[in-house]
């Protein structure tokens, strides 16, 4: 369309061609300059860098580079290929195939909300269709990083509307109690740090033995650290964390009964097998199916082992924890984190502070009544 002033009196350029379907797309565009000589002149610096472009940057071209920056950049498990990341993103956009051969400003708004609704159409849940939408956002955003694109065809996609999430399973502790009474004596001194210290099982997985403290207070108690890393190439960040006395009693059967030479507080058999001289490989990078079948065999509904992290949580809300404790025990960075974490399991921090409020009120009003009495 070239220059052009706006009905409010601004000046604007756009830059369009046609595409493959013979419709008008939109490869670059600002808005609102204040006079025509200034539109003009970015028009002019536009046009040059479109030339400039490589004219043949395909789809798959955006998408094998967004991969390969997953690949290098996000976190994954020791000894893992590659992230979970990297994967859920390569099985999202390969749905969208169809435009594999296709220059990425070729690519349209229309066309990314039909391919959208396709999926919605298919049976995919709404908060499904979203993440794809995330992932294309994110491949074309990698796309414009390389001067590739100019503008993002999925800004101002709305999201669909998604459904009332399903509460989050919090077991009870007899569910609990009943599974660890079930389990051999290794698992369950392995449940009972899971359970009682409200550590993410890749934390407990991990832990080695210099992690732990017997006597961290000088008084018989006993301490481990948790250490959590968020990106990669950041540092692990580490916080200590007391144990009660039962798990003291677990991590000392583990450590009465491990696996000569290893580093690792609870050893994976298969992989001392595997690697029999390199006992950095023995952690666990996963656990197999055992505490799914516990459970069926203790009568009670499967739980993950997240959500043991979610019945300590609770155990620590319910009797009165401050929160910035609680957070330090989940190793959340903020407060905030822990504040919405506590709100998912069905808990509000604000409302011991209504029921102070509300005795508050109660005590203020037998005082003004005592105060009204007559001398």
């Amino acid at each position: 369309m070239g220059v052009y002033q706006r009905k409010s009196g601004s000046w604007c350029y756009e830059i369009r061609k046609r595409n493959s379907e013979g419709k008008w797309t939109t490869l670059d565009g600002k808005y609102d300059f204040d006079t025509e000589d200034d539109a003009t002149l970015a028009f002019i610096e536009a046009k040059k860098k479109i030339k400039t472009r490589t004219t043949f940057f395909l789809f798959r071209h955006a998408v094998a580079g967004r991969l390969e920056h997953l690949h290098l950049y996000t976190v994954r498990e020791k000894h893992e290929k590659v992230s979970k990341s990297y994967a859920n993103n390569r099985v999202r956009l390969s749905r969208f195939g169809v435009w594999a051969d296709l220059p990425v400003e070729e690519i349209t708004r229309d066309m990314i909300k039909a391919e959208l609704k396709k999926l919605l159409a298919a049976g995919m849940t709404p908060a499904n269709v979203n993440k794809h939408l995330i992932a294309l956002k994110a491949v074309f955003n990698f796309a414009i990083s390389e001067g590739k694109l100019a503008m993002n065809p999925t800004k101002g996609i709305p999201f669909f509307p998604e459904d009332d999430p399903k509460p989050k399973f919090i077991p009870e502790p007899d569910q609990v109690a009943q599974v660890l009474l079930l389990a051999k004596p290794m698992d369950r001194a392995y449940l009972t740090v899971v359970a009682y210290t409200a550590a993410r099982i890749n934390e407990v997985n991990k832990l080695t033995w210099s992690d732990v403290r017997w006597d961290a207070d000088g008084r018989g108690k006993a301490a481990i650290c948790l250490k959590t890393r968020k990106s990669k190439g950041a540092k692990a960040k580490k916080r200590w964390v007391p144990v009660i006395e039962r798990v003291r009693q677990a991590l000392l059967y583990a450590y009465q009964h491990h696996t000569k030479n290893s580093p690792w507080v609870f050893t994976n058999p298969k992989m001392v097998v595997k690697y029999p001289k390199n006992p950095e490989r023995w952690c666990y990078i996963y656990r197999d199916k055992f505490f799914a079948t516990l459970c069926d065999r203790a009568g009670v509904p499967r739980m993950g082992f997240h959500n043991l992290r979610h019945r300590a949580a609770c155990n620590l809300m319910e009797r009165g924890a401050v929160l910035t404790d609680i957070q330090h025990v989940l190793g959340h960075e903020r407060p905030t984190t822990t504040d919405t974490y506590l709100r998912s399991l069905g808990f509000s921090s604000l409302r011991n502070v209504v029921e102070l409020m509300d005795d508050c009120d109660l005590d203020c009003d037998s005082k003004s009544r005592n105060m009204q009495k007559p001398l």
